[in-house]
């Protein structure tokens, strides 16, 4: 993974990754994950598990992009959903090593400070031999944590670039937008369909960091000058409720929902207000890297309850009993296999 997000550096060394506190070019973010990941491949073994738990989101994506600078496998995590599904990850993952931005509050017995650059605690319980099924594995995800028990699912390297690439040929964005990225990077739509494209197309990147808001997102929108903005058809009504109250506009201009069923009423409403905005509806699930489907954004206001066709390279078979209606309501099985690297199974 490293080789790929080098790449995307040195093409776009004059694109910035920023929030309300730090901003850096792409060229100042290659030198500080090469820093970061030397001092962690100095210290670590390769293949080490590393919990990913910070309370900003750039700091993230330095620590995620850090750990594949170094070989490491990344395992992000949120505090927006609470002690229990944290530790109920880190019970899962059985990571060695915690990276993190707010060392007074991680009581984990090795830790990693991603603002400084140092190691804390006794390292002798963070060497761990590399395991045989993580051999091309580039980040372990979590998911159902937000519902239920977190389940871990194993994301290769090739699944993520190959993912990353095939989004790269619908979403028209590039070096001028601006992404803006209001939810945690421990969801793999978040990584993959926001952070990872926006390095690939070269845009601009910035981080809302608060807890579900959307009268704050919208201050932030406005003061950042977002171009881009991905997110669920919940959150999409609520800033279209609120914008329409307020009576004024973003300069959002491509939009992707996901995460939830889209109604034709939510759909005409937001499009009601992001009336000349690019509009996706996009479908996957996180072992697919995740991306599985997209709804061109041209046949949004048609087909708006659609999740479109599969991505280039994307088989999928709906398997169902014509003979039963219940059937097919209860055990409509979606089968997706990315590129021949991840597969999965989802009873919908």
């Amino acid at each position: 993974m490293w080789r790929f997000i080098a790449d995307c550096f040195k093409r776009f060394e004059y694109s910035k990754m920023f929030d309300d506190k730090h901003t850096y070019y792409y060229a100042e973010l290659h030198d500080i994950v090469k820093s970061h990941g030397e001092r962690m491949r100095m210290t670590l073994s390769q293949g080490t598990k590393c919990a990913i738990l910070c309370d900003s989101g750039l700091h993230s994506a330095i620590a995620i992009l850090s750990c594949w600078y170094a070989d490491m496998i990344p395992i992000p995590m949120s505090k927006h959903y609470g002690d229990n599904n944290c530790n109920a990850i880190i019970n899962l993952t059985e990571p060695s090593v915690c990276v993190t931005d707010n060392v007074n509050e991680c009581t984990f017995p090795v830790i990693y400070d991603i603002t400084v650059g140092m190691f804390y605690g006794d390292l002798f319980f963070a060497q761990t031999e590399k395991e045989d099924i993580l051999l091309d594995i580039a980040i372990i995800m979590c998911t159902s944590g937000s519902t239920g028990v977190p389940k871990a699912a194993l994301i290769t390297h090739e699944g993520l670039q190959r993912n990353v690439k095939a989004i790269a040929e619908y979403f028209n964005i590039n070096n001028k937008d601006t992404m803006l990225i209001a939810r945690p990077l421990y969801h793999c739509a978040v990584l993959t369909g926001e952070l990872l494209i926006s390095l690939h197309n070269g845009s601009n990147i910035t981080f809302f960091d608060e807890v579900y808001n959307p009268t704050k997102l919208i201050e932030f929108a406005k003061s950042s000058q977002s171009t881009v903005l991905c997110g669920t058809p919940t959150l999409f009504n609520h800033l279209s409720f609120l914008l329409k109250r307020q009576q004024t506009n973003l300069s959002i201009s491509k939009l992707a929902l996901s995460g939830e069923c889209l109604s034709t009423e939510i759909a005409q409403r937001i499009r009601s207000v992001f009336i000349e905005a690019d509009i996706y509806s996009v479908y996957g699930l996180t072992e697919n890297s995740p991306r599985v489907s997209y709804l061109p954004c041209e046949y949004f206001d048609l087909y708006s309850e659609s999740v479109g066709k599969p991505l280039i390279d994307t088989e999928l078979k709906i398997d169902n009993k014509p003979d039963s209606i219940n059937y097919l309501v209860n055990n409509l099985t979606v089968q997706t296999s990315n590129y021949g690297k991840s597969s999965a199974t989802t009873e919908r």
